[in-house]
């Protein structure tokens, strides 16, 4: 049998368990739910990058640029009057004449133009205009090379082709026409010119 005083002893110096602590829950949170109807969430955008171009091509072309060569043309031609042939009054008549009938006239060709080669002129006065200040410009930029082909062998020749070119570029650029369009244009607009001329010298002769 054993001791019980000792048996009593070894039970006073045994050390006590500690109490364990409850486990620490642990929260984790849901994901979220992404459904094919959710939109999608962007990161941070600079704001500057969300402004749109201040440069529109559309209204350079149909605004800005016929503008700016509709006034200087016709400021380079009454200037070029008044110093070269001291005519004002003749010189405001006959660029009337020009802007109004000869637009017309150009406008009438373009039309006829447009409809046989399926050419889109977009509204009516915007390319009439246009034609105005098509009609202008090259005429005005012969203005300033008049005085030195005077003294250039074929001077007069070497103004057309120049003339010429301007109008062509001008009238391809203005109406986005590939080459064939625009030599097209041209021939149609030639072709009115002459055959209007003919008709007006049957009409009125003399």
């Amino acid at each position: 049998m054993s001791d019980p005083i000792s048996d009593e002893g070894l039970y006073d110096f045994a050390p006590e368990t500690p109490a364990r602590r409850p486990p620490t829950k642990i929260q984790v949170k849901p994901l979220p739910v992404v459904t094919p109807d959710a939109p999608a969430v962007l990161g941070y955008r600079n704001a500057s990058a969300d402004k749109s171009n201040p440069v529109d091509p559309d209204q350079i072309k149909n605004v800005n640029l016929p503008l700016g060569l509709l006034a200087g043309g016709v400021f380079v031609e009454l200037l070029s009057a008044v110093i070269w042939t001291h005519h004002l009054g003749s010189a405001i008549a006959e660029l009337g004449l020009d802007l109004t009938v000869g637009t017309g006239v150009m406008l009438g060709a373009m039309m006829i133009a447009a409809k046989l080669r399926g050419i889109d002129l977009g509204k009516l006065g915007v390319a009439a205009y246009k034609l105005a200040a098509i009609s202008v410009a090259p005429v005005a930029a012969m203005e300033f090379i008049n005085p030195i082909a005077r003294f250039i062998p074929f001077g007069g020749l070497i103004g057309f082709v120049v003339e010429f070119i301007l109008f062509f570029a001008l009238l391809g650029a203005l109406f986005d026409l590939d080459e064939s369009d625009t030599w097209y244009c041209v021939c149609v607009m030639f072709i009115t010119r002459v055959g209007l001329y003919f008709a007006l010298s049957a009409i009125f002769p003399g």
